[in-house]
């Protein structure tokens, strides 16, 4: 029996080292981005230790990110993955008695403790209903946060089970798990809790879509509601994420929707608001998920949508903020697609920001264009991106199912494309290249084929399904393609484990690898380029590594490696080969881009880099404000009964609006004539009628009676004209009678 056992092992033994990337011969470069070093991108949680230390769970950097009590970066731990000691969504992080660090893992369903130094220490949990599992919610996207709380005493853990609707209490090992809560709207139910705070002798729940905070004891039995529902007023809340308690039992909501902290007394009464209202200035807030206070009455927020944490007085004063924001230039969330500029720059699509950001060779930020949305100057979520050799970019925006063409400096040129199945219509397009004549190749993967455009995006071939002569389906999802300079167009047919070799007539001229981990084979191929030589490099994404293989497929190299050291990747996404021969790769865990010289690279001619944009004519001088002229109608001093008429005269077209009101001069209350806005001809006299309602018409009629009294007409209009810097305010004052 050994001898069997041995010989598995061995060729175990063998598949792995067969597996391992060989040593890499390259150079590196540089690094665009940092994954952690304070850069915050979508912090849900914030745990405050007794010295003043600040630990935040960072949702898309995978990491717990440690600041000293000063607010400067200390240090990071947690990687992407599934494996002890790595994180996915993180939901919640609180402090230990013993200075440990709990963390909700919430794309795993577990809890993991971490020593400070960011050794694990333990994890437990699991996905499902039953006591000791979970269901937190990972939350996806840069719009959705990780659901999950937790909350540490001297004796107990409190776990905030979101999607299970109930908390569950646990020993200090993770041990004799109870529950309450359950799903309702009913005192002591829950609907998706998201936050717990618990200290010696309660338990606050932030009770997130019945809009309000519970308290229960630490026993599990229900005690009170703090805040009145659903609402912006004072003391009522929105969606709130979680709660925290200071020591003189004031309690601080992330109100999350009212971007706000709303603070309640001991007793549970509003107080006060504090970071109101969306905003991206010191002090306000957006879309706020953690909340922790100090031993000194201090708020820490995590203020999600700003990057940041903002920390508050206790009496709601701003004080200062704690960590960098990864929106900021130069900085990725999750960089997708990339491509080389003639200058040996860079193109780089921020999937998650939305955005392209454009660098020169030497790495300096030329401008970042586009933000979330679907005007034509906007993106959504956009993967891909090509330049052209006239410095123009194209760029696959993925969520928008379109291209869109801008030149070297963002201004938007062409939006090509839509949703659809024909010719020129995309399904998330994930990439795109140019060749040499500009005529572009576009991954089109939902579609699961790669369509050849016109310079000007126009529809010519279609790569997949249709290729005479091909088996059904040939691609399944393809999310790349770059086109060699022998017109032979490279395809990664990523949901088949492959690279599919094309003519440049569409037919197929060969494919090679398949799913494995050792060279030459791949797991979710994800990027291709071809240098000038002709040499292939393919992103092996889910293997972490870059493999090189000759124009016919014969593997030549591989290198890289999971892991965040230089030279190593988390999940890359693509690569680009420049002018310089330099190689460079999005590296979408890391939140960077890699750059690499080979010790043989393909080098070829560079452009100039195009002279900086002049900068926008100045805007014409506003032209004078118009003149306006105007009298009352009127016979003998008298008024019709339901209001009054100005004849006006305004020296250009312009914008008439205004009102009235009518005070009698006995004192009786006065009331109001409402003028309809219109457009005045320049010139030309009008006359605009000040209309009185029959309520108002009435109640004046019963504060003068049956005599003809005395009033003021109190007039006052507004004309305003295109081009002018201000409008004309005109007031003025008649007495009439009625």
């Amino acid at each position: 029996m050994a001898r069997p056992l041995l010989a598995a092992l061995l060729a175990s033994l063998a598949l792995l080292v067969a597996a391992a990337p060989a040593p890499a011969s390259y150079t590196s470069v540089s690094v665009i981005g940092d994954r952690d070093g304070g850069v915050l991108r979508l912090p849900q949680a914030v745990a405050v230790a007794p010295d003043g230390t600040t630990y935040v769970g960072d949702q898309f950097t995978h990491a717990i990110q440690r600041f000293g009590p000063d607010g400067g970066f200390q240090a990071a731990f947690g990687t992407y993955g599934s494996r002890e000691g790595e994180l996915t969504s993180v939901g919640g992080v609180a402090v230990g008695p013993d200075g440990s660090i709990y963390v909700v893992d919430a794309g795993r369903n577990r809890i993991q403790r971490f020593r400070p130094d960011g050794q694990l220490v333990s994890a437990f949990g699991s996905k499902g209903g039953r006591l000791g599992q979970f269901r937190f919610g990972s939350g996806g996207s840069v719009g959705q946060g990780a659901g999950g709380g937790i909350s540490v005493t001297a004796s107990h853990i409190y776990v905030a089970d979101t999607l299970n609707n109930r908390i569950q209490r646990f020993d200090l090992d993770g041990s004799g798990a109870i529950e309450f809560g359950g799903f309702g709207n009913s005192p002591g139910r829950l609907n998706v809790p998201q936050g717990v705070w618990a200290t010696a002798d309660a338990v606050y729940v932030a009770d997130n879509r019945n809009h309000r905070v519970q308290v229960f004891g630490p026993d599990g039995d229900f005690r009170a509601i703090v805040g009145a529902g659903h609402g912006r007023e004072l003391g009522r809340l929105y969606n709130p994420y979680d709660v925290a308690v200071d020591a003189a039992g004031n309690v601080f909501v992330a109100d999350n929707m009212n971007h706000r902290v709303s603070q309640f007394d001991a007793l549970g009464r509003p107080v006060r608001t504090f970071g109101d209202g969306y905003g991206t200035a010191p002090g306000q807030l957006a879309y706020i998920r953690g909340i922790a206070v100090d031993a000194a009455g201090s708020v820490y927020v995590a203020d999600s949508a700003n990057g940041r944490i903002s920390v508050f007085a206790g009496d709601g004063r701003f004080e200062r903020t704690i960590g960098r924001d990864a929106r900021a230039p130069g900085q990725f969330i999750d960089p997708a697609g990339i491509g080389s500029s003639p200058d040996g720059g860079l193109a780089v699509a921020d999937s998650a920001n939305s955005r392209i950001q454009q660098f020169g060779p030497d790495n300096g930020l030329v401008g970042a264009f586009g933000r979330l949305g679907q005007d034509d100057d906007r993106l959504q979520v956009a993967k891909g991106v090509a330049m052209t050799s006239d410095f123009r970019s194209w760029t696959a925006d993925t969520g928008n199912d379109r291209l869109v063409l801008r030149d070297y400096y963002g201004t938007v040129l062409a939006v090509v494309g839509g949703p659809g199945l024909g010719p020129g219509r995309f399904a998330g397009p994930q990439d795109v290249d140019v060749d040499g004549g500009s005529f572009l190749y576009v991954a089109d993967t939902l579609n699961d084929r790669v369509q050849k455009l016109d310079p000007g995006g126009a529809p010519l071939l279609s790569f997949g399904p249709s290729v005479p002569g091909a088996t059904p389906d040939l691609l399944d999802g393809p999310r790349a393609a770059a086109v060699a300079p022998d017109g032979h167009v490279y395809v990664a047919d990523t949901g088949n484990d492959r690279i599919v070799r094309f003519d440049a007539e569409g037919r197929v001229a060969g494919t090679f690898g398949s799913t494995g981990m050792r060279t030459g084979h791949f797991r979710n191929p994800s990027g291709v380029a071809v240098d000038l030589r002709g040499d292939v490099w393919v992103v092996d994404s889910s293997n972490d590594r870059i493999q090189r293989f000759t124009a016919e497929g014969r593997f030549v190299e591989a290198w890289g490696g999971r892991g965040s050291a230089v030279g190593r990747f988390m999940r890359p996404v693509d690569v680009a080969i420049g002018c310089t021969g330099v190689v460079s790769v999005t590296d979408l865990e890391n939140h960077r881009v890699q750059r690499f010289l080979p010790t043989d690279p393909a080098v070829g001619t560079c452009q100039p880099t195009p002279p900086p944009a002049p900068p926008p004519p100045p805007p014409p001088p506003p032209e004078p404000a118009p003149v306006l002229d105007v009298r009352l109608e009127r016979r003998a001093g008298m008024l019709s009964r339901r209001g009054a008429v100005v004849v006006v005269t305004c020296d250009r077209t312009c914008r008439l609006s205004g009102g009235a009101t009518l005070r009698p001069r006995t004192g009786a209350p006065r009331v109001r004539l409402t003028l309809r806005a219109r457009t005045l001809p320049g010139g030309r006299e009008r006359r605009a009628r000040l209309t009185l309602s029959s309520a108002s018409a009435a109640r004046l009629a019963r504060a003068l009676g049956r005599r003809r009294k005395g009033l003021t007409l109190d007039l006052t209009l507004r004309a305003a004209s295109r081009g002018a810097g201000a409008p004309t305010k005109l007031a003025r004052s008649y007495a009439v009678r009625r």
